[in-house]
């Protein structure tokens, strides 16, 4: 089976309403790579209704996070059908700085991508090893571990975790 490679971008918390307007410009001036490739932009959580507007139809854009729930008491998440609704179509979940800063869980990670799944959303669920793990010789086990729980709760859930997309960056990268 043949995979389209995806070129993505994560803002991270960087980028203004001009940012993106001006990225936009600049990313439709230059038109679409001559070769297959998805293109995806993640930016800023604020500016995913702005960017799935204003980028070139060929480049499509992601939410940062999603929540692992459809809704309820949880101040300053977003939850799936909120970021579909907001024109995206992917969503990152288990990204480093996440796990790092926020305590996020393979478990969690897991959860969040079933939520996004089951949303229409192409969750892209990232996995990598610190730099101490690495030194450890233990990147085969972290890496199992963060895999494992992720098709664990993807196998359950219709469609088997088709559309999911693996991304490896290193923490220490």
């Amino acid at each position: 089976m043949t995979r389209t490679p995806i070129i993505a971008g994560n803002w991270k918390m960087n980028l203004l309403r001009a940012d993106v307007a001006a990225y936009a410009e600049a990313l439709a001036a230059a038109g679409p790579p001559e070769a297959p490739v998805d293109v995806v932009l993640f930016p800023t959580p604020v500016y995913v209704g702005l960017a799935a507007t204003a980028m070139p139809g060929w480049a499509a854009v992601g939410a940062q996070d999603v929540h692992a729930e459809d809704g309820g008491a949880y101040t300053g998440d977003v939850a799936a059908a909120q970021i579909v609704d907001a024109g995206a179509s992917w969503a990152l979940a288990g990204h480093s700085e996440r796990r790092q800063y926020h305590g996020e869980s393979n478990d969690d990670v897991a959860h969040k991508a079933r939520r996004a799944l089951g949303a229409g959303l192409f969750p892209v669920v990232c996995v990598g090893e610190t730099l101490e793990q690495r030194e450890r010789d233990e990147t085969e086990a972290v890496l199992d571990a963060q895999l494992g729980a992720v098709l664990e709760v993807l196998a359950a859930a219709d469609g088997a975790g088709v559309g999911a997309v693996i991304a490896y960056e290193p923490v220490w990268a």
